[in-house]
């Protein structure tokens, strides 16, 4: 945890440096700011084969609950997440969606 999950329409309208860059400073913004172990982030970039209904770009993150990942922290994420989309990808607005789970209730391998 993170997972960090875009889905784009139009994938080939991107270059492969573009999501190279975007995957890139999508796993520093996880350990800075969510400080998220490097061997724990997920980055993943998925190329929707129909248009999407609503924005070009959805984000969801879906992360472990924990007291250093307050209310503040999480607008400044998405923030940076915003901020990046528009600087490596050139997407004007992305919809992002974040997904807090107890680590009680959270059952993982690998």
């Amino acid at each position: 945890m993170p997972v960090v999950t875009l889905t784009v329409a139009d994938a080939p309208h991107y270059s492969p440096q573009q999501f190279d860059r975007f995957v890139e400073c999508a796993e520093q913004l996880c350990l800075e700011v969510l400080k998220a172990d490097a061997n724990k982030v997920q980055i993943q970039v998925i190329g929707a084969i129909h248009p999407l209904h609503g924005r070009a770009a959805y984000l969801s993150v879906q992360y472990r609950n924990s007291a250093h990942r307050a209310d503040a922290v999480m607008q400044r994420f998405m923030q940076e997440l915003d901020a990046l989309c528009r600087n490596a990808l050139g997407i004007d607005c992305t919809r992002i969606r974040c997904f807090p789970q107890e680590s009680h209730q959270l059952y993982a391998r690998n």
